[in-house]
C-alpha cells in the first residue's frame, strides 16, 4: 500500500524578494526576485555582475545610491554579519564615500568610508571597521555617495529590469528623502552595489516551483503556478487594493511577500495633442501644489493640466506633463531624446523647458512662467539626464500660446551622416564633446569657428555632440551610418 504525504512547514521556506508595487497609468505593476535559496555565496545583491552603463549629472554634482534589503531578504542570512561592501563605479574620474545604513527609511548611517582610490567597472571592495550583525536588523541599506565633475557619468548600473525602490534607489544633494530610478525617472536599472557576510548562506535542498499572486487574498493566478518575476494586473476597476506574492516550492508554499496596498485612481483624459514618448532620459519637477509656500498656485484647479514642451524643428511638442491635484507635491517628469532613434520624441540635454498650462473650464492653454528652488540641483530651467528640480512661483501669461515656430541657431547636418558632419552656430561656444549612447566621450575639443567640422568614419551608431560654455550647453543628436 502507497500513502501520498503532503509535506507543509511554515517560515522556513523562503518568501520572494524585494517585492514592490507601482502604479503606472492606472495599471498595477508587481516586480519581485527569486528567493535567495543560499549555499551558493555570501553576497547580498540585487544586481546583476555585470556592469550595463553609468549613471550622473551631465553637469556634474554629487548624489546618494542605495540598494535597500529588508528582513525578508535578510532571513537566509541570520546568524551572520556584513563584512565588507562592494561596488562597481563606471567611470574613476570621481569621489565615492562607501556607506551603510539601518532603519526603515534609511535614517540611520553606522557606516562612511571615504574611498581614496578606484577601479573602473569591476567590483571595488571596501570593509567595514565593525561587522553589522544581520540579525538584530530588519533593514539595511549599502551604498555610497559620489561627487563627479561634468560628462562623466560614475555610478554604474546593470541592464535592468530595475527592482524599483529596492535596488535602485538614489538621493540627490539637498533632499531628505530616497527616490527609485525606475519611478522617477523611467531607468529600468540596478545599481552594481552588493554586501559581503562572513557566512555561507543557507540550504538549497528544495525545489521552486513559481508563485502565487494574492490580491485581496484571493488567488490571481488561478490556472496554475506564475512563472515569471513580474506581473501586470490589466483590467481592474478604481480602487484600494493588496497584493502579497508567494514562492511555492515542492515542499510547500512559502509566506507572502506583502502585503503592499495601492490606490488605482480614475485616469484624466490629458488635452488634445499632449501626448508624450517615454524614454531612458528624464528630468523630475517638483511642483508643491496645494502649499502656500509656492505662489501662483491658485492659479490652478483639479482637472487642469501643465506640461513641459521642447522645439522639433520649429514646433513645440509636449515633453511631460502632469494633472493638477491639489496635492501638496506633484511630480513632473519630462522626458529626453532617445539616443537610439534618428527622430527626436523629447528634450536635448541643456534645451530650456518651456511651461504651458491647460485651463479644462475654458479649453485655454496659456504659456507661464515659473521661478525655480535654488537648493535643488538643477535650478537654471534646462534639461538635464536625471535632472532634480522644484517649482518656487509659477505665473500665467494673459495671451494664449503662440503658434509661431521656435527657432535654434545651432544646426548639425547632415544628419544622417556618414563620414563627417558640420555643426553650424557654434561661435559663442568654448568646447565640444562627442558622446556614444552609454555616455562615454569619444571625442573632445575646443571650439575656434562658426562651424565645428568632424571626421565621423570611423564611427557607426547614435552619437551626441555637446557644445559648452560658461552659461550654456547644448547638444544634438546624430546618427551615423
Amino acid at each position: 500500500m502507497t500513502y501520498e504525504i503532503s509535506l507543509e512547514g511554515e517560515g522556513a521556506l523562503p518568501p520572494p524578494m524585494a517585492f514592490n508595487v507601482s502604479i503606472t497609468g492606472g495599471i498595477p505593476l508587481l516586480t519581485w526576485m527569486e528567493p535567495d535559496l543560499g549555499g551558493i555565496d555570501n553576497t547580498i545583491q540585487y544586481s546583476a555582475n555585470e556592469p550595463f552603463t553609468g549613471i550622473g549629472f551631465s553637469s556634474g554634482g554629487e548624489f546618494t545610491i542605495a540598494a535597500k534589503f529588508t528582513a525578508t531578504e535578510l532571513m537566509n542570512y541570520a546568524g551572520e554579519s556584513l563584512t565588507s561592501v562592494e561596488f562597481i563605479p563606471f567611470s574613476e574620474d570621481a569621489e565615492f564615500t562607501v556607506k551603510v545604513w539601518t532603519g526603515e527609511a534609511g535614517e540611520n548611517l553606522v557606516f562612511s568610508q571615504n574611498v581614496a582610490s578606484v577601479e573602473e567597472q569591476v567590483w571595488n571592495t571596501v570593509d567595514l571597521s565593525v561587522p553589522l550583525t544581520l540579525d538584530e536588523e530588519d533593514f539595511v541599506w549599502i551604498g555610497y555617495t559620489v561627487d563627479h565633475e561634468d560628462m562623466t557619468f560614475p555610478a554604474a548600473v546593470d541592464q535592468g529590469p530595475a527592482l524599483s525602490g529596492m535596488g535602485d534607489l538614489i538621493q540627490m544633494e539637498g533632499t531628505d528623502g530616497w527616490v527609485s530610478l525606475e519611478s522617477m525617472y523611467n531607468l529600468s536599472f540596478n545599481w552594481n552595489v552588493r554586501g559581503i557576510t562572513d557566512g555561507t548562506g543557507g540550504s538549497d535542498e528544495f525545489e521552486l516551483l513559481g508563485y502565487n499572486i494574492y490580491r485581496n487574498s484571493d488567488l490571481v493566478n488561478t490556472d496554475g503556478l506564475y512563472e515569471f518575476t513580474l506581473y501586470r494586473d490589466f483590467e481592474i476597476e478604481p480602487g484600494t487594493y493588496e497584493y502579497e506574492v508567494t514562492a511555492v516550492y515542492d515542499l510547500g508554499e512559502s509566506n507572502p511577500a506583502g502585503p503592499i496596498e495601492v490606490v488605482v485612481e480614475e485616469q484624466p483624459l490629458a488635452p488634445e495633442g499632449w501626448d508624450t514618448t517615454q524614454t531612458d532620459m528624464s528630468h523630475v519637477v517638483v511642483i508643491p501644489g496645494n502649499n502656500a509656500a509656492m505662489s501662483g498656485s491658485d492659479l490652478m484647479s483639479p482637472g487642469d493640466w501643465i506640461g513641459l514642451f521642447y522645439n522639433n524643428n520649429g514646433t513645440e511638442r509636449v515633453g511631460g506633463m502632469v494633472a493638477w491635484d491639489d496635492s501638496d507635491n506633484m511630480y513632473l517628469v519630462a522626458y529626453g531624446d532617445d539616443p537610439e532613434t534618428p527622430e527626436k520624441e523629447g528634450f536635448e540635454i541643456g534645451e530650456t523647458m518651456h511651461w504651458k498650462a491647460y485651463i479644462s473650464e475654458t479649453g485655454e492653454t496659456h504659456d507661464m512662467t515659473v521661478e525655480y528652488n535654488s537648493s535643488m540641483p538643477d535650478d537654471d530651467g534646462t534639461f538635464d539626464m536625471l535632472g532634480m528640480s522644484m517649482l518656487d512661483e509659477m505665473d500665467m501669461m494673459n495671451t494664449s500660446i503662440s503658434t509661431e515656430p521656435v527657432t535654434q541657431e545651432v544646426t548639425l547636418y547632415p544628419n544622417p551622416a556618414y563620414d563627417h558632419v558640420n555643426v553650424s552656430g557654434v561661435a559663442e561656444f568654448e568646447n565640444y564633446f562627442v558622446l556614444d549612447i552609454l555616455g562615454k566621450v569619444i571625442e573632445s575639443g575646443n571650439i575656434s569657428d562658426s562651424i565645428l567640422k568632424l571626421n565621423t568614419s570611423g564611427l557607426k551608431g547614435t552619437y551626441f555632440v555637446v557644445l559648452k560654455n560658461n552659461s550654456e550647453v547644448v547638444t544634438k543628436k546624430v546618427l551615423v551610418y
